[in-house]
């Protein structure tokens, strides 16, 4: 199974904070869940590992990437979840199950969990931390086919660039450590467009502009370095000149 991320915001702040570094209290179990062809029900773990209790939310949404922006959401019928809310005591655990029932198709189909921790109204005034959670859900396609990712650098006229990548395979893809080269000269780290996946049929754009600046006209490729699914690759990514 892939390793998933637990995405946290505290009270406004869209920060984006690994799960053992975030909740003193909420604990989740597993981070990410994976649904082998067939299988249509999983089950989530919650500890309250504070000393008061903790009320949780739980729903389930559709998840679509757009070449640009935000990711989306949308309300799933396809998932039911039960309990939908639930209050631990201090030191209590509660199990969550999920049932999908929508079938598999030939392409993985991608959902999120999200686990908003409801404020108790005894709660001081004043600043309150409130954890949110967002927990990927993959139901796997009858048939596997792994990510198949092309990559192409599309260079326009004016000097600006874009790191393409589309998944043309059947399962999502997760990008860490994207770095690039020219004519091996020193390797660059390219920023985070805000999402460690593409998905299956998806397609995820980079500005890097900083790339542009160091490619020859006579250069048809760079080379990056990224780790996909948690293997280390090297890809010649083609340049691709625009008007």
């Amino acid at each position: 199974m892939l390793k998933g991320l637990v995405f946290a915001s505290f009270a406004g702040l869209a920060a984006l904070t690994p799960l053992h570094v975030l909740a003193q209290s909420l604990e989740v179990h597993p981070v990410s869940v994976q649904l082998d062809p067939g299988r249509t029900t999983a089950t989530l773990e919650l500890s309250n590992h504070g000393t008061v209790p903790v009320t949780v939310q739980v729903r389930g949404f559709t998840w679509t990437q757009k070449t640009e922006g935000p990711e989306q959401l949308a309300a799933a019928e396809a998932l039911v979840l039960s309990p939908p809310f639930i209050t631990m005591p201090a030191g209590e655990s509660q199990l969550v199950r999920l049932l999908v029932r929508q079938p598999a198709t030939d392409r993985e189909m991608p959902y999120r969990l999200l686990l908003d921790q409801v404020p108790l109204s005894t709660d001081a005034q004043g600043v309150r931390l409130v954890v949110h959670f967002s927990v990927p859900v993959f139901v796997e396609p009858v048939s596997i086919v792994p990510a198949k990712i092309d990559w192409s650098l599309d260079v326009s006229k004016g000097g600006d660039s874009t790191l393409v990548a589309v998944n043309n395979g059947g399962q999502r893809a997760q990008l860490e450590n994207l770095t690039w080269s020219v004519d091996g000269g020193a390797a660059s780290g390219i920023p985070s467009n805000g999402s460690a996946y593409v998905l299956s049929g998806a397609e995820r754009h980079w500005q890097t502009n900083g790339i542009s600046k160091r490619i020859k006209k006579s250069d048809s490729a760079v080379n990056l370095k990224v780790t996909i699914n948690g293997l280390a690759s090297n890809v010649l990514v083609p340049v691709v000149r625009t008007p």
